[in-house]
């Protein structure tokens, strides 16, 4: 049905509607294929394509996957928190709270330096 779209429909597939295709596989539990997607699509993904990933990494506990979509989601969105809290969030339920811990303060950090004034 996806792939009709544009070919019977004549509608324009955008990054929104692969948002909508990798939400629904990472729901599904089937993170891998969700991933598939972000690889294989014709458009550049977003921050939101590589948080609901995160998301559904921190649902079932993929640490080397939530990993490698933070670091992707942040690099699209640096001045965003989302990344931080939900891998410090799956940090946290691996057991690994020096990690979670260090990560919110790196997001506490970088708070600061985005909202200390510039002397010139």
């Amino acid at each position: 049905m996806f792939c009709c779209m544009k070919h019977q429909d004549n509608i324009s597939v955008t990054v929104d509607h692969y948002n909508c295709l990798i939400d629904l596989f990472t729901r599904l539990g089937r993170l891998e294929f969700a991933e598939h997607i972000i690889s294989n699509m014709p458009l550049s993904a977003n921050a939101v394509s590589w948080l609901t990933i995160l998301g559904g990494c921190q649902a079932q506990h993929d640490l080397e996957r939530g990993e490698r979509a933070a670091k992707r989601a942040h690099d699209l969105s640096p001045k965003g928190s989302t990344s931080f809290v939900t891998l410090s969030n799956l940090y946290a339920q691996s057991g690994r709270f020096d990690d979670a811990a260090y990560l919110m303060n790196q997001m506490w950090l970088l708070g600061q330096r985005q909202l200390t004034p510039v002397h010139t």
